[in-house]
């Protein structure tokens, strides 16, 4: 189902959009595009260049930046092929896995915290619809503390 962007007073208050692929099967990314003005979006569907190019960059970018954090981690692995990010932590900190899911422009998580999620691509930021929270901002929360690490930021190295 279709949720909708709501307005409350003169702030913009974005709700997650898109469609519920998983019992729909329909094309589950939108994102919003702010007017000029900053206080209304309108949906426009993600095409599948469009998503291409992002789940690439992104998946691109999580490699680099978990290659430079795990640099002193000792049996860490990071791994990108054919779309998909595997990321070993050392022995008992566990696994990541990030992937493209082509059929419904998402990029998958498996987290050894958080468990799974499924992220679409809204304003320019992978959202994880039943929470809104951002891709970024969990990896950067979750690896800090499995690391003991506050200066890892996903947000300001990944974009």
């Amino acid at each position: 189902m279709l949720r909708r962007v709501i307005s409350q007073g003169a702030h913009l208050r974005r709700v997650i959009v898109g469609f519920d692929c998983v019992e729909s099967g329909l094309p589950a990314l939108l994102k919003i595009q702010k007017s000029s003005f900053g206080t209304s979006g309108r949906l426009v569907a993600l095409s599948s260049i469009e998503y291409e190019k992002q789940s690439k960059i992104t998946l691109d970018n999580l490699c680099e930046y978990f290659e430079t954090i795990l640099e002193s981690v000792e049996d860490s692995d990071v791994n990108l092929s054919d779309g998909v990010l595997t990321v070993k932590l050392g022995d008992d900190l566990g696994t990541y896995v990030i992937n493209k899911q082509s059929p419904n422009k998402q990029i998958w998580l498996s987290s050894p915290i958080s468990g799974p999620k499924r992220y679409d691509f809204v304003s320019s930021k992978w959202v994880y619809k039943h929470d809104a929270s951002e891709l970024y901002a969990l990896l950067t929360e979750e690896l800090r503390g499995l690391l003991r690490n506050s200066e890892i930021d996903f947000n300001n190295n990944c974009r």
